[in-house]
């Protein structure tokens, strides 16, 4: 950005923040910046999700930034609300999981009912091949047709 565009919105004060202190690394800590100086040039809200990871746990932060004009209409401050998230997600992903189990266990019963029904429609074909009767042949194929 340009330095004198960074001054006349109030951004460059900003620039100093580092998010390294809270574990964040220099992409996280460069995109939160970023976010800051949009918020400072357009005035218009923004929301995020941060995530912070180590070897353990992966934590998640809704961010929403808000500028604060003057009667001018200038931005003169960006304050910003975050919250932990991290169980909200988790929750999410478990749901997801669950989901597409679910829709596994669904598929493979589709799978053995078809089967199983084509078994069904050869034996009473075969019955009704081995049958004298044109009534009782009939009636096979019937049956068959219908869980066709």
């Amino acid at each position: 950005m340009n330095p004198s565009a960074l001054s006349e919105t109030g951004v460059a004060a900003a620039i100093n923040l580092n998010l390294s202190e809270f574990g964040h690394d220099e992409n996280t800590n460069h995109y939160f910046l970023n976010q800051i100086k949009y918020v400072f040039i357009t005035g218009k809200p923004r929301e995020f999700i941060l995530t912070q990871a180590d070897e353990t746990t992966t934590k998640y932060m809704d961010w929403r930034l808000y500028s604060e004009s003057d009667n001018s209409g200038r931005v003169k401050s960006v304050f910003g609300i975050s919250r932990d998230v991290s169980q909200i997600k988790k929750a999410e992903e478990n749901l997801k999981q669950s989901l597409e189990e679910k829709n596994v266990l669904l598929r493979e019963l589709y799978h053995r009912t078809k089967n199983n029904m084509f078994v069904i429609c050869s034996l009473l074909g075969m019955k009704a091949a081995y049958s004298d009767d044109p009534a009782i042949k009939e009636t096979f194929m019937e049956i068959e047709n219908k869980i066709q």
